[in-house]
């Protein structure tokens, strides 16, 4: 995600104040508050994300990464870093048949149902060169195919393409306020979370004497 959130400086005098005379005691609340802020804006995202596309979380958690902050480098935070484009597969995709007796699969991407059809029809998103199909790689990885006309060298038959949707940061840009809902809960968590972490860290000390 774009952007940054500041700490403002009322706070970090507050925060002098009730710390004072314990070694490190700012940069340990400070460290500990933004991690605390970006593991709930971690998941917070993945939700949102969720939410607008109906992608499986398991997808979306693969696109997201999060920055912890130290004592010794207070910066943190959550970042949409894969640019990759997310396989069809985790858009809750799956097979149909039809009753004018034409299969394909189906998907669902920012609230709505759509399909791929083996062979054109005013329904396809996108008119099937070839069958699309749903297989297991020798690797593991299930996923959404498309044969092609090209004949593999080694293997003389087909060759196929995985078909993707967007990427992690694109979803997150699109005019959906994603961005502006995780910031704004940001803010908010960040000043509850100094509080939090300043109240554990006096207790903590608290509890050496």
């Amino acid at each position: 995600m774009a952007g940054e959130i500041k700490i403002e400086s009322k706070d970090i005098n507050l925060l002098s104040k009730r710390v004072k005379g314990i070694k490190k005691g700012i940069p340990k609340v400070l460290s500990r508050a933004i991690n605390k802020t970006s593991q709930k804006a971690k998941t917070q995202i993945i939700d949102e994300v969720h939410k607008e596309t109906n992608l499986q979380k398991k997808g979306i958690r693969k696109g997201i990464k999060q920055f912890n902050a130290t004592e010794s480098k207070l910066v943190g935070g959550v970042s949409a870093i894969d640019d990759e484009k997310i396989p069809l597969i985790f858009f809750s995709a799956k097979k149909f048949v039809s009753k004018a007796k034409y299969g394909g699969i189906s998907y669902k991407m920012r609230g709505q149902k759509r399909k791929l059809v083996y062979r054109n029809t005013p329904e396809a998103d996108i008119p099937a060169a070839g069958p699309t199909i749903r297989t297991r790689m020798k690797s593991g990885h299930i996923g959404i195919f498309r044969r092609t006309d090209e004949i593999g060298k080694i293997s003389k038959k087909p060759k196929i393409f995985e078909l993707k949707g967007p990427s992690i940061p694109k979803i997150i840009e699109q005019p959906s306020s994603i961005e502006k809902t995780v910031k704004n809960t940001v803010r908010r968590d960040l000043k509850n979370n100094i509080e939090i972490q300043t109240d554990v860290l006096i207790d903590q000390e608290l509890r050496k004497v």
